[in-house]
């Protein structure tokens, strides 16, 4: 009989009618089946988006009293978002993307690549080659030999031969991961804190979770060993975010955002949801 779990990185909600979301099925040596969702968003720059708006919900609905405004007013001018705030605050966000290891970030961008260019009628030939070595198909061969018989180029546009709206399942090989969670955090912090950008003091910072083997024991193993750490770190706030799944517009969407770091008022706060958490230690709403 099959043993089969859900992680504890999995959303409450039905999956149902849901966009930008990809489920995983990591299969351990023992045969262990543990099921995954995680949101897959294939322009890295509409992911930060989502992931803004998703954090613009969570700081209005947990640390506000009334509606707020929010207005953008910059990207990439240093930090990844200038955030203006009817009340009269500004804000900068900064995102950052973590994986359990090399081989797992490549793996997730190759598949990414993948799917992005199905979706494309016409593809230039040199990308159609790329994609080719990355997933090896013999019909993909023959039509790029085909094509290559015909005089065309490696800039040619060529009929894309992976063109189709059908689900696509990926099966890969991970090596095990020596690397503890709290590792993989610290140092993506590190990377932020070298930059010689000004305005640390107001900049918040998103850990984006895109990890495939961690679990939520393994985020709070990281609170306790980095509290000292981040709590002298010039960011005011410092969120491990884990997406599953969401709207362009980040409605219809599920997330969770779980603290690193926060004000001394969104600890106060945070504190008196404890009682509302479910066994899992998720606060819901």
């Amino acid at each position: 009989m099959t043993n089969k779990r859900k992680s504890s990185f999995y959303p409450i909600g039905s999956l149902e009618g849901k966009n930008n979301f990809k489920e995983y099925a990591i299969i351990d040596r023992e045969g262990t089946i543990t099921e995954k969702v995680f949101l897959n968003v294939l322009d890295s720059s509409e992911r930060e988006m989502l992931i803004c708006f998703h954090y613009m919900r969570h700081l209005i609905r947990n640390f506000y009293d009334e509606s707020v405004g929010v207005n953008i007013l910059s990207r990439d001018c240093p930090w990844d978002f200038s955030l203006e705030f009817s009340t009269g605050e500004t804000a900068n966000i900064e995102i950052t993307s973590i994986a359990d290891m090399r081989e797992n970030f490549i793996i997730n961008k190759s598949e990414e690549r993948y799917l992005k260019s199905k979706f494309e009628k016409h593809i230039p030939l040199h990308e159609l080659k790329k994609l080719n070595r990355m997933f090896p198909d013999t019909c993909i061969k023959n039509a790029i030999e085909s094509f290559m018989n015909s005089g065309l180029s490696d800039n040619s546009s060529v009929a894309n031969p992976l063109y189709n709206n059908e689900k696509t399942i990926f099966i890969s090989n991970m090596p095990e991961c020596q690397v503890l969670l709290t590792a993989i955090i610290r140092e993506a912090i590190e990377k932020k804190l070298q930059k010689l950008h000004p305005d640390k003091d107001k900049t918040i910072l998103i850990i984006d979770n895109r990890t495939s083997i961690f679990e939520v024991s393994d985020y709070r193993e990281a609170v306790d060993e980095l509290s000292e750490y981040c709590g002298s770190l010039p960011f005011p706030e410092v969120w491990f975010y884990t997406g599953y799944y969401s709207n362009y517009d980040g409605n219809n969407a599920e997330f969770s955002f779980a603290p690193l770091k926060a004000t001394s008022k969104q600890w106060e706060i945070l504190s008196g949801l404890v009682a509302n958490t479910d066994e899992s230690g998720k606060y819901v709403w």
